[in-house]
């Protein structure tokens, strides 16, 4: 099927291109190529690829490229890219790569600067922000080597977690004001009670004599903290451990 402007039909086994606009009301496998977007009704196998979006209101499974979102609402599989969203309301199986990312079950790997799902426990979200409702998240309140009081929030999953930290001192002499960072971790249990994590951290301060305006973004404090977790309850814990 060739469409100059658009294309309305019901099933398509091998080939269609539309200047503007792909409609298929049941089926398609094959190639499927549109200047704005592809709709399929029922099942995609093959390959998509839309100046904008492609919507599959049933099963997605192979390529889908767009310049703009990835819309499947029911299962998907294969990979998908778009340069905005991936969206597939239930279970994906492959690779997710956009700025955003949604599954409600990931059974493979999200790249993006955000990642969204309900359950990755067969995954893995790598982002700037990952959130995961049955995933790994921790709030961790510390003292360290350099700061009074740290508070750091995790989120992501067991084997790769995101780390958002910020760090006072209330004015205590000779150390900084206060600080933030970021990094990459990964937990590991070493029993019933106990926990292994290994966090990767960048962190900016601000000295007591600078203002805001004078930071140097660019001067860093880079550590490793491998913190030994002993749990107390079903959301308490304590940990300690070095830092290099």
């Amino acid at each position: 099927s060739f469409n100059m402007v658009a294309g309305f039909t019901g099933n398509v086994n091998k080939i269609e291109i539309g200047g503007a606009v792909n409609v298929i009301r049941q089926r398609m496998s094959g190639i499927q190529i549109a200047g704005a977007a592809n709709f399929v009704g029922e099942e995609m196998r093959g390959t998509q690829i839309a100046g904008a979006s492609n919507f599959n209101f049933g099963s997605a499974n192979g390529l889908l490229m767009a310049g703009a979102t990835n819309l499947t609402f029911e299962n998907s599989s294969g990979v998908h890219i778009a340069g905005g969203l991936n969206f597939t309301r239930k279970t994906h199986r492959g690779l997710q790569l956009a700025p955003f990312n949604y599954a409600k079950e990931i059974k493979g790997t999200q790249i993006g600067v955000f990642n969204f799902s309900q359950d990755a426990s067969q995954g893995l979200p790598f982002g700037v922000f990952s959130y995961v409702k049955n995933g790994y998240r921790r709030w961790e309140l510390n003292v360290s080597e350099l700061n009074n009081t740290e508070l750091t929030f995790k989120t992501g999953v067991p084997k790769l977690y995101n780390v958002f930290t910020a760090a006072y001192n209330f004015n205590i002499v000779d150390k900084p004001l206060f600080g933030f960072g970021y990094g990459l971790g990964t937990a590991r249990n070493l029993g019933k009670c106990l926990a292994l994590n290994l966090d990767l951290v960048t962190t900016t301060y601000l000295p007591q004599s600078q203002s805001f305006e004078s930071i140097d973004y660019w001067s860093q404090q880079f550590q490793l903290n491998a913190g030994f977790e002993a749990k107390l309850g079903k959301r308490l814990a304590v940990f300690a451990g070095p830092t290099l």
